[in-house]
């Protein structure tokens, strides 16, 4: 585990307080302060985004989708379909995909603005959204997501 630094308030002021602008009610949380940043399109950042194949990791190994993750081997279709597909289903919720939280709090929708205009000759109506998240798990803050 990373370790961070011995005073907190030191490191934020140091550089790492800007993040907390699109999120206050996190700012200055010592996890937050260690988020990976993503990448941020220009290409000269050390944060860019890395399209280059060459710079990729060529001594990835993977694993082997016929061995189980006991090390026993697949050896029939049964075998397949009723252990190691649901193994590689299981990685892939797990590590790629990623899974939502238990208790996903509700968001209600409410219409702040209605404007008929045009979208070039074609007559629409554009509508402004705020969703309002229960925060009765957390009173303490407040979520809306403009």
């Amino acid at each position: 585990m990373r370790e961070g630094p011995d005073n907190w308030s030191q490191f934020a002021s140091a550089g790492a307080s800007h993040i907390g602008a699109r999120s206050p009610a996190l700012a200055g949380s010592p996890a937050y302060l260690f988020l990976r940043p993503g990448a941020d399109g220009d290409p000269k950042s050390s944060h860019a985004a890395n399209y280059d194949e060459s710079n990729a990791n060529h001594d990835l190994k993977l694993p082997d989708p016929l061995l189980l993750n006991n090390g026993k081997k697949v050896t029939s279709v049964k075998a397949w379909w009723k252990k190691r597909r649901p193994e590689i289903v299981e990685d892939f919720d797990r590590d790629v995909y990623g899974r939502m939280p238990k208790n996903t709090p509700k968001v209600n929708w409410e219409v702040i603005s209605t404007t008929r205009e045009r979208n070039g000759e074609v007559p629409v109506i554009s509508r402004r959204l705020v969703g309002h998240v229960d925060n009765s798990a957390y009173p303490l803050v407040t979520a809306n997501i403009d």
